[in-house]
């Protein structure tokens, strides 16, 4: 976030943001995925 005090519906910053639930799905499974791979090292 490069600015403080956006105001919109919720629903819109969330998208703006990029908190949609398929964009948080995938960073999840990035995630999950980088620490399993570093437990293999």
């Amino acid at each position: 976030m490069h600015t403080f005090g956006a105001s919109a519906p919720l629903k819109a910053l969330k998208t703006k943001f990029g908190f949609t639930p398929e964009r948080v799905y995938e960073a999840a499974k990035e995630q999950i995925e980088r620490v399993k791979s570093n437990g293999k090292e």
